[in-house]
């Protein structure tokens, strides 16, 4: 995918044999499939953000990969925004096998943190 002047892939790139490296290309950038670590994803988008918030509202739990073709937007850059807004308290994360799936937390109140 060609997005934000820059190229990302979708799936990871998973090698169980051979070298055995994971990583994921997401905006021009290699990162290893560690990359819960927030020092390596790129900036998160605030239009995004509402939108993925207002999507949400609207389909109830859904998984990032259906809400990234949803909105047609890059599935790397809707996760990093769901996984901020679960840090924010916005969002909740299925736990488990259901991990990925991201829903409106009941007691959200809709406004992420201003740090975005």
């Amino acid at each position: 995918m060609h997005r934000h002047e820059s190229w990302s892939l979708f799936p990871s790139i998973d090698r169980p044999s051979g070298c055995l490296s994971h990583f994921i290309l997401w905006r021009d950038r290699i990162l290893w499939c560690d990359w819960d670590d927030a020092a390596q994803a790129p900036d998160i988008d605030a239009a995004l953000t509402e939108r993925v918030i207002e999507t949400l509202h609207h389909i109830g739990p859904t998984g990032f990969v259906e809400l990234a073709e949803e909105l047609d937007e890059v599935p790397w850059d809707v996760l990093g925004v769901c996984r901020h807004l679960v840090t924010t308290g916005v969002l909740e994360e299925q736990p488990g096998r259901r991990r990925g799936i991201f829903l409106i937390k009941p007691s959200s109140t809709d406004t992420p943190d201003a740090d975005i």
